[in-house]
């Protein structure tokens, strides 16, 4: 691989892994994405170490047209001036540093500081550019994933115009050709909205985080080769094999984010989880393609173990924001058919559970989740009315890409035989 830098953090607190070489890159220099402009969004929250990781990885990208838009979401460990201190250490010598305050369209108070280098600054990478913005908003609360990206999405459309967005988790490590490999990928595939990279485990680099995630018409979701061993086995699978792109590092193109009015593209009601799946999902009802590139590869840390208490949190999150995308995004018809399916598969689920943990909660959390869908109904049919307004594709070709039965329900079933989800083998995928 030409021009290959590997990531070598000055922090004495980041120890990134040996990640094993990209033997699938397809760059190879000089191609017409060396002229195409990104705008990089990274979120945090309490995880300005990560975040820092995740921006020596981005500074490292061998494809210079790009600038970065760090959200932080309320973080209350000092995050905002870790992040800082760490531009202005790595960006050498910083010419311009404002301070300002404003509102954005969702009414969410937010602090921007926006960094610039002097000419010639240098980043240990190999395409080190005059300028490429870092730009760090601090927003007043925690907005969630959906109301979060929504700010650095809106900031980046308005200030760059850029060709394409890319919505990077922050606990997330990039190759230095992973905006190259996904560019030139995008470049011959124009109706792809949406196109996630290769996600790798950050700790164990060889398995697989997702090559594209997968959803049941029920809406429950589960990660396409999720820790199998990478061998290439997803590598054909690009636009097929899956329903949605991973959140993790998400590519979207301008011209789709254009077709949402103020706001931004993301339901900000569902705060965290399923979000990107609702996006995906309206992606195809305008007849849009998601995409996979094998060739852009990012490695993902996640949440190695969750307590009890937060794994709660968690399925209530999940529960409440599965039954607003159903609500929103299918037709009547087959809302009519499948949403009562979906309750009754939940509420066995909370009872297996509750008994599986010794612990009521699951089944409080279904309570919880049904009250909060009934409370918000009036909103989740607004919303409804202007995703229909805007559908050019029937459901019947939407579920051509979604699994025909419950994941939950395989899950359980197959963890009694002691055996892994089929759903996740490459030959018993939705074609």
């Amino acid at each position: 691989m030409s021009g290959s830098c590997t990531v070598r953090p000055q922090n004495p607190f980041i120890q990134s892994p040996q990640f094993p070489q990209n033997s699938h890159a397809e760059h190879t220099g000089g191609s017409s994405s060396s002229t195409v402009s990104v705008s990089i969004i990274i979120l945090n929250w309490n995880g300005w170490r990560d975040t820092i990781e995740c921006l020596e990885s981005v500074y490292c990208q061998t494809h210079s047209d790009f600038d970065v838009v760090v959200v932080d979401n309320g973080s209350t460990d000092k995050s905002f001036e870790q992040i800082l201190a760490w531009a202005k250490q790595r960006l050498i010598q910083v010419r311009e540093l404002s301070d300002r305050s404003r509102k954005t369209k969702n009414g969410a108070d937010i602090t921007i500081k926006e960094a610039k280098a002097d000419e010639g600054w240098s980043f240990h990478g190999p395409s080190a550019r005059d300028e490429r913005d870092l730009t760090i908003i601090r927003n007043a609360h925690n907005c969630g994933f959906a109301g979060g990206s929504n700010v650095g999405l809106d900031f980046a459309m308005t200030r760059f115009n850029p060709d394409f967005l890319l919505l990077l988790n922050n606990d997330a490590v990039l190759e230095p050709d992973f905006l190259d490999c996904i560019l030139e990928f995008a470049d011959r595939n124009r109706r792809m909205a949406i196109i996630q990279g290769k996600v790798l485990r950050y700790y164990h680099p060889d398995e697989i985080d997702s090559t594209g995630l997968l959803a049941d018409i029920f809406g429950t979701t589960s990660s396409r080769g999720g820790c199998q061993r990478d061998s290439g086995q997803f590598d054909s699978f690009v636009d097929r094999g899956f329903f949605y792109a991973s959140g993790a590092a998400m590519v979207i193109r301008r011209d789709f984010l254009e077709r949402f009015e103020g706001g931004g593209p993301f339901d900000s009601k569902l705060f965290a989880y399923h979000e990107d799946l609702d996006i995906c999902w309206l992606a195809r009802l305008m007849n849009f393609k998601i995409g996979y590139c094998p060739a852009a590869r990012c490695f993902h840390k996640g949440s190695r173990s969750l307590r009890e208490d937060v794994l709660v949190t968690k399925v209530y999150l999940a529960q409440r924001n599965n039954l607003r995308v159903l609500m929103k995004n299918y037709s009547v018809p087959y809302l009519a058919a499948i949403l009562p399916v979906a309750i009754t598969i939940d509420t066995l689920m909370a009872i297996l559970s509750a008994l599986y943990h010794k612990n009521g909660a699951f089944i409080r959390t279904l309570a919880q989740s049904l009250a909060w869908n009934c409370r918000n109904l009036a909103d989740t049919w607004t919303r409804r009315k202007w995703v229909q307004g805007r559908r050019l594709a029937a459901d019947r070709e939407i579920l051509g890409y979604m699994v025909r039965r419950s994941i939950k329900l395989d899950s359980v079933i197959d963890k009694w035989r002691g055996r892994p989800a089929p759903s996740t083998e490459a030959t018993d995928l939705p074609q």
